[in-house]
């Protein structure tokens, strides 16, 4: 265990910067502000130089309050100190929104959503690590924070406080939830505007905190695409600039959206950016100073990367940074990402998963910048304090929504939100996670974003058009694509449906399309007439079963897209002389009588230019359009592209290589880790539908992978025991029911919870065996879940003011989980390892009634080990693996009806957590692990994955992998022996290898701001890390605590002896986050096979590029050695000849 007192140094400490501080001000009497100093500059000026302080240990005094007990070291448990922690009593989140060191204090605002829920408010923290809640606190939704130097006051959310602690109230923001503070265009010695999340600006008066409305932003500036969500704002250069983060799946699908970067004058409002847009600082940050000098900075994202926007002199400049996750492509995923200053003339960039370190100056002649740390942790805010770097949190989350009678936390793995402070250095945060990320960059923008790109090319008097750079320095293993890109977002029908993926070949066509029609009868046919020879290509609606003319040919091509769920088109085709084209109806329905929509054409001429091809004779009753997304390419027209390189961060680029490409042609190559070049970008003659994508691998270093704060967890091929179970946080406290394991046998330990000091105690009076013939009185358990705001663990029912209830006639079963009652919160259901599903009334404590899905399936007894269940809507989901751990089952039905998806062995059933209902079946075959992944529309597609040992396999039974929310809104998933941070939003699932573990872990929770872990071995000593009293052992410590376990490695494939067709693509394999790939192919057939092997490096699977063909003789095993370093997401084979196969990857 880690103690830390610093009470002996505080003396010393204010001696030298009271001598510090008087030497400066008698070297710069005049720009002096008393009272306003930032902690990393001593930042007593706002020009001039800067010098290093220590933070003023200066008293305050005491007032009532909540406050912790000084006077003994505090437990320190990697970084984070528990009694430090924020907790609400909310069913949303607990967010620390804003930290900052104040009075010789560090203060925070905690925060919950829709400022709904109780607990939270602003506290301050002492020299002494002492914690306070203020009496002032209210509840609210805030992160806003600014030191103003003329009246020496820190307003941090609706709260002000003086130099000496005292603490005010605004009351007129209490109804808002305020964002950002930003000094004042015309009367900054009396006036600060305050910004709300929903779009009110505010004036606040310094002195009375009276508050006027000036403006609000969602009108001023058109906000139309979704709902104002308002994060930064900053004033500098004269202008008042302000950040909307508004975000989802619409804005991926048409590459711009809701969100806005703005600026204003103090008379005209002006959009600078349509997409979403968080942090808008400069270097001073929090510490404002009057008549900024220096470059503002404002961080982005839009589908393709990071924005990186600087406005220097008077003008923006864009600068493009890969993602590191894409977990946080949703505007309410995007948890305050900040830019602070950590040092003398550094600041850090936090931003989509990525630490990025970069120079005060920044800015279009100083592009100077780099990657720092990969991280896990979600983090609101940061600054400097004691010499320390400190780092805000939200690492749990509930996320309650609905109708208050039917309320069911939308995190069903969640508990209690809460989150806490960690303290380390710069040193120790660089030691998290390796750098990697990936980015594109659109040569040519949305067409809602074209008329900047012309006019930007007038201004400039420049004879190529230029995309924005992309940072490539600091990245290794890079791999460069350039994708000719499928334009998406145009109607399916007329004025109707959002195409979100279209084939490369065809993008660019014209097309012809008319309304959906009665959806009773057949979709309409149509005719229209063309001037020249053609290929049509027609998308019918996956629906029923169609019929077509014979001259219509099937295609690979697949169109798709959105109504209220994504549907898919088959694409065929068809060639047509000059005259009339005939379009069939569609005449195919489902089972509810519902046609398929009408067909929609692309029309391709035979040979001449697209705008020589001339459409007429639409038939207007059916509201026939054509729409033409491109002019003056001819198909089969050569283009040509220059890439261009930055070397220094100057500014001045230089070609480097030139590509001649034709419309849909694709390419790739290696950026060498030894080319010294810092950013890069794209010119042409005119603009160009192409895509330049970025994707870098880490390059491990298995020296911060030691894996020491994780020696008591055992690997899985030991066979000491060790503790497995569940736990989830609630009432202030971590519920566990405890087993003890070996691969021979299961003992059940009882129901434990853990105090906030990390004190353990029986969950409840007799839960706890404290004799070994207790194990006859007790069975086994492994499931938990919240229902509504009630926990569900083992046999007990805890509610949200800890109190204990023991379900009543429940049978010896053991329970492997707790499913969600599809009736609402009244009732949920316990899944047995037997298959029995026990309905149990919440209110009443009491088994109503059961399920027995084997019987309803016909299965013998025993035939299934059922590990898993899960609900979505009114489907029942259940999993389980056969004894011998070879087959399995996943079904799904309601109530009685029950169908069997898979027959291969599965161990987890969960929804990728708070912002996805998406559901995910963990598997295995010979192959791989795999997931399959269950939409919105009930379809299951499978991706796989690696394993990562072969003892997983032959331990079956101690093997329990989880899906849960351990930060807010991303999700961990433990896979066959990895852990992978996963995106939870659907149209951006970026799956992220951490570590490759190895070990048996059955469950993991988010407690006081700390990582969880169950599996610690049964002897383990009492450590900085491991806590228990008596019999329990868990592992404590911080979720970026990963890093340091092995790097991601492991084996498996597409194929093992699998029965495959000619032309078919294999499963996708997940590539990202293993830099080096052997693949090892064999089949059975009697003649050559060529397999290609095709790479994605776009996350969502849409661009499949080939980088390689091998050929594989009859009888051998060829062995493909990938380009070292070769970076991409997914890998596909498509093998030229119907076989019996396997091909089989081994990673590292």
């Amino acid at each position: 265990m880690e103690t830390d007192n610093r009470h002996l140094r505080n003396a010393s400490r204010v001696a030298i910067a009271l001598v510090m501080m008087f030497g400066y001000y008698m070297l710069n009497p005049r720009s002096v502000w008393a009272g306003a100093t930032d902690p990393v500059q001593g930042t007593s000026t706002f020009v001039g130089s800067w010098v290093l302080t220590a933070v003023n240990a200066s008293s305050v005094a005491p007032t009532a309050g909540e406050e912790s007990s000084p006077g003994k070291p505090w437990r320190r448990i990697s970084g984070i100190y528990p009694h430090l922690a924020a907790t609400s009593r909310s069913w949303t989140e607990c967010g620390i929104g804003a930290v900052v060191p104040w009075a010789g204090k560090l203060w925070y605002v905690s925060y919950v959503a829709h400022i709904a829920g109780e607990g939270v408010g602003l506290y301050e923290i002492g020299p002494d690590l002492a914690i306070r809640k203020r009496p002032e606190s209210v509840v609210g939704t805030h992160a806003g924070r600014m030191v103003h130097r003329e009246s020496q006051q820190l307003f941090l959310g609706p709260y002000v406080i003086d130099k000496q602690g005292n603490v005010r109230v605004i009351e007129g923001l209490l109804r808002e939830r305020i964002t950002a503070y930003a000094r004042h265009l015309f009367e900054p010695h009396r006036f600060v505007y305050a910004q709300a999340m929903e779009g009110k600006l505010y004036e606040v008066d310094v002195e009375t905190l009276a508050v006027r409305a000036i403006a609000d932003l969602t009108q001023v500036l058109e906000i139309r695409e979704g709902r104002a969500h308002f994060k930064g704002a900053y004033t500098s250069q004269g202008r008042l600039v302000v950040a909307n983060n508004t975000y989802d799946s619409a804005d991926a699908v048409r590459g711009w959206g809701g969100g806005r970067l703005a600026e204003w004058d103090g008379q005209t409002w002006k959009v600078v950016q349509r997409t979403a847009y968080c942090e808008v600082t400069t270097a001073a940050g929090v510490w404002a100073i009057p008549d900024d000098p220096g470059p503002l900075w404002a961080t982005g994202w839009d589908r393709n990367s990071v924005i990186l926007s600087v406005l220097s002199e008077g003008q923006w400049y864009h600068f493009r940074l890969p993602k590191a996750s894409q977990s946080h492509d949703h505007g309410w995923c995007t948890e305050w990402p900040r830019i602070n200053r950590v040092a003398p003339q550094t600041c850090l960039l936090d931003m989509h998963g990525m630490f990025f370190r970069m120079g005060e100056d920044f800015g279009p002649s100083r592009a100077r910048i780099d990657p720092f740390a990969a991280h896990l942790r979600i983090v609101p805010d940061f600054c400097v304090w004691e010499e320390r770097l400190v780092l805000a949190g939200n690492q749990n989350s509930a996320m309650l929504f609905g109708p208050s009678t039917r309320q069911q936390p939308r995190h069903r793995t969640g508990g209690q939100p809460q989150s806490n402070l960690w303290f380390g250095t710069l040193e120790e945060l660089e030691q998290w996670g390796e750098v990697h990320g990936w980015g594109q960059i659109d040569f040519l923008p949305p067409p809602q974003l074209r008329e900047k790109v012309e006019g930007q090319k007038q201004r400039e008097g420049s004879t190529y058009y230029t995309s924005d750079p992309i940072l490539v320095a600091g990245y290794k293993n890079r791999t460069l694509f350039l994708l000719w890109k499928a334009p998406a977002g145009f109607a399916r029908c007329s004025g109707q449906f959002v195409v979100e993926e279209c084939p490369e070949g065809l993008a660019f066509l014209p097309r012809v399309t008319v309304r959906r029609g009665d959806m009773t009868q057949p979709g309409a046919g149509y005719r229209f007439v063309v001037n020249q020879p053609v290929t049509v290509y027609l998308a019918v609606h996956d629906r029923g079963d169609p019929k077509l003319p014979g001259k219509w040919k099937p295609t690979p091509y697949r169109l798709r897209w959105r109504h209220d769920q994504v549907y898919t088109d088959r694409i065929y085709e068809a060639e047509f002389d000059a005259g009339e084209v005939v379009i069939p109806e569609h005449n195919g329905r489902n089972a509810l009588g519902h046609y398929g929509v009408p067909h929609l054409c692309f029309v391709r001429p035979k040979q001449g230019r697209l705008e020589e091809l001339e459409i007429t004779d639409l038939p207007a009753e059916l509201g026939a359009q054509v729409d033409r997304p491109s002019e003056g390419f001819c198909p089969g027209e050569s283009l040509r592209l220059k890439l261009e390189m930055d070397r220094t961060g100057s500014g001045q680029f230089e070609p480097v290589q030139e590509f001649v490409v034709q419309p849909g042609e694709n390419r790739w190559w290696q950026l060498a880790d030894e080319e010294a070049v810092r950013w890069i970008r794209l010119s042409a003659e005119k603009p160009v539908p192409v895509t330049l994508a970025l994707v870098a691998n880490p390059f491990y270093s298995e020296a911060r992978r030691h894996g020491n704060r994780f020696q008591e967890l055992p690997l899985a091929d030991s066979p000491e025991a060790r503790l497995s179970g569940a736990m989830l946080p609630l009432a202030e406290k971590l519920w566990v029911w405890a087993n003890v394991e070996t691969p021979s046998e299961c003992r059940p330990l009882g129901f434990f919870r853990v105090e906030p000091d990390l004190a353990v105690l029986p969950g409840d009076e007799g839960s706890v065996d404290r004799k070994p013939s207790g194990a006859a009185r007790i069975l086994p358990a492994w499931n938990r879940q919240m229902i509504g705001t009630v926990l569900v663990i083992g046999r007990y029912l805890v509610d949200e003011r800890g109190a204990v209830r023991k379900i009543e006639g429940l049978p010896r079963e053991v329970f492997v989980a707790t499913v969600r009652h599809p009736a609402g919160p009244e009732r949920c259901y316990l899944l047995a390892e037997s298959g029995v599903l026990y309905e149990v009334d919440i209110a009443s404590a009491q088994v109503v009634g059961q399920i027995d899905i084997p019987q309803n399936l016909g299965l013998e007894p025993d035939q299934i080990r059922f590990r898993a269940g899960h609900s979505v809507g009114s489907v029942l989901i259940a999993a389980g693996i056969a004894p011998d751990g070879r087959s399995g089952i996943l079904v799904e039905g309601t109530g009685t009806t029950w169908r069997v998806i898979d027959t291969r062995p599965f161990a987890e059933v969960c929804n990728l957590g708070a912002m996805s209902e998406e559901v995910v079946a963990i598997g295995w075959d010979r192959a791989s692990a795999f997931w399959l992944v269950r939409n919105l529309q009930g379809r299951w597609d499978c991706l796989r994955f690696p394993k990562a040992s072969p003892a997983i396999e032959q331990n079956i039974a101690l093997y329990r992998p989880r899906i849960r929310e351990v930060e807010t809104e991303r999700v961990l998933l433990d896979c066959h022996g990895i852990f992978y941070e996963v995106s939870g939003l659907p149209y951006a699932r970026s799956i992220v290898p951490v570590c490759a573990h190895q070990r048996f872990l059955s469950d993991f929770a988010s407690y006081r701001g700390m990582l969880v872990l169950m599996g610690v071995s049964a002897d383990a000593e009492p450590s900085e890390n491991i806590v228990g009293e008596g019999s329990l052992r868990l592992w404590f410590g911080k979720t970026d605590d990963l890093w340091q376990l092995p790097s991601p490695r492991g084996w498996g494939g597409p194929w093992a002896q699998s029965a495959i067709r000619a032309g078919e693509p294999s499963e996708p394999f997940l590539i990202y986050g293993f830099p080096r790939k052997t693949l090892r192919i064999q089949h059975t057939a009697n003649q050559p096979v060529t397999v290609e092997v095709e790479v994605d490096p776009t996350v969502q699977r849409t661009h499949w590029v080939k980088i390689a063909e091998v050929a594989v003789p009859p009888g051998q095993e060829i062995v493909y050695e990938f380009p070292q370093g070769l970076s991409a997401h997914w890998l596909r084979l498509i093998a030229d000849t119907s076989c019996q196969i396997t091909a089989q990857l081994e990673l590292q």
